[in-house]
């Protein structure tokens, strides 16, 4: 690996990274103005983390560079629950907020929220974070 590639390779990962953050953080704050957590908007975080680190990356490894797209996409959208989470939540019309943090463990949250579906949007947001990181 010569020094255009190495600085190429940290490159990507700062703009994975970034993306992964920025894109959590727009799926939870559609979530929690909408009061729905859409899958398409994970998805397009998962994305977006991937096509941050593959397009620095280009003519590295395919498969080291989807394995990493793979793990930044899975982790937007881990990090849009985590956003979730650490938001306050309004419960009706009498404006009482919560905060999930203050009541339970995030594992706790996860077991609750998460269901069957959003497992598949885990799948496919690693297989898209795949995809786009191998670009």
């Amino acid at each position: 690996m010569n020094q255009i590639e190495g600085k190429n390779w940290l490159i990507g990962a700062a703009f994975g990274i970034i993306g992964a953050l920025i894109g959590g953080y727009i799926w939870a704050v559609i979530a929690m103005k909408t009061g729905t957590m859409c899958g398409i908007i994970a998805l397009i975080s998962a994305g977006l983390a991937g096509v941050g680190f593959g397009i620095p990356t280009r003519g590295g490894n395919n498969n080291i560079r989807g394995l990493i797209g793979a793990i930044l996409g899975l982790t937007s959208i881990i990090l849009g629950y985590y956003f979730i989470y650490i938001s306050p939540i309004n419960l009706g019309a009498q404006s009482i907020s919560i905060v999930p943090t203050k009541y339970m463990s995030f594992e706790e949250y996860w077991s609750i929220i998460v269901g069957p579906i959003d497992y598949l949007f885990l799948i496919i947001g690693i297989y898209e974070g795949y995809k786009f990181g191998s670009v």
